[in-house]
């Protein structure tokens, strides 16, 4: 969630690119305080992306407010149906009509909580996939499709094919957007997914992020962690946007292998053969790099 409160931050002009806010480790709000995940210091917008720091954003719900997050994360198409050509849920945005509608209160502090995705959010990995796209394209947010294009049973002619659908023009700044995209390559080359991403022979821009969910085993209920992470590449001139999503992951840069290897193969044979021998060896390929996945999970 926090590169699109970033650009909402950035335009409402509650910020600019050389604003700091500075991380004590903990963020005091009314009677409450808030944990970060370390001790930041003075942070700019761009800092903030790259070190994932909790107590920026809750700044940044705190002087948005809820609606005018929820404004512009529709404009990156969260909370809202991709369009691909099967069943899919929408979401949900949190917000004080959604707490209305379960008969719950709406506290000023779920303000802080939604601004780093710990609310009542609830998006699809297909959603994060198109939002991580419309943030590399500069904020254009397209339409999704499961098919490129349907070919004659012998694929010698192309009966139909799809073309992009653009939903939304971006109406974003290009400093607001660079800024973000800074923050993002800072992840992916200095930051949480270095080390894994090093080996790539394109850099690439990330975001990672963990959800905590309630896991009732054998009568005994606990929060378990779920690994996600955004990604594009190359920085410089994206062509692919990867969502990875894992259950039971500790954290979002715990998955990053995952990308990793959606890169290496993507980058390598971008018009995969479709032997039969190929395809074979394809299967064996995913079946190995699934099973060493396991190692990534929760015991």
């Amino acid at each position: 969630m926090k590169p699109s409160i970033a650009v909402a931050a950035l335009e409402e002009g509650v910020i600019n690119t050389s604003s700091t806010v500075t991380c004590s480790g903990y963020y005091h709000y009314r009677d409450i305080t808030l944990k970060c995940t370390g001790v930041h210091g003075a942070l700019n917008v761009v800092s903030a992306i790259n070190h994932s720091c909790n107590s920026f954003f809750y700044e940044m719900g705190r002087r948005l407010g809820i609606n005018t997050m929820n404004t512009y994360r529709k404009c990156f198409g969260l909370g809202q149906k991709t369009g691909i050509e099967i069943e899919e849920a929408s979401g949900t945005l949190d917000s004080p009509a959604y707490r209305q509608s379960l008969n719950q209160t709406w506290y000023p502090g779920f303000n802080l909580q939604s601004a780093i995705g710990n609310a009542g959010d609830v998006v699809t990995p297909i959603q994060l996939a198109n939002y991580c796209a419309t943030v590399a394209n500069g904020g254009n947010l397209y339409k999704c499709t499961l098919i490129k294009s349907v070919k004659s049973y012998d694929c010698t002619k192309t009966i139909s094919e799809n073309k992009p659908v653009l939903l939304r023009k971006s109406t974003f700044s290009k400093t607001t957007m660079d800024a973000v995209r800074q923050g993002m390559h800072l992840v992916g080359t200095v930051g949480f997914c270095a080390d894994t991403f090093s080996s790539l022979s394109v850099e690439a821009a990330a975001k990672t992020g963990t959800s905590q969910v309630e896991k009732t085993v054998n009568g005994v209920t606990k929060i378990t962690n779920n690994g996600f992470l955004i990604t594009f590449a190359p920085y410089g001139n994206p062509e692919i946007a990867i969502c990875v999503a894992l259950e039971g992951a500790p954290s979002g840069s715990s998955v990053a292998p995952v990308a990793r290897d959606i890169y290496n193969y993507y980058f390598s044979s971008k018009e995969p053969d479709t032997s039969t021998n190929k395809a074979d060896q394809t299967n064996s390929e995913t079946t190995t790099v699934i099973q060493n996945y396991e190692s990534i999970l929760l015991p």
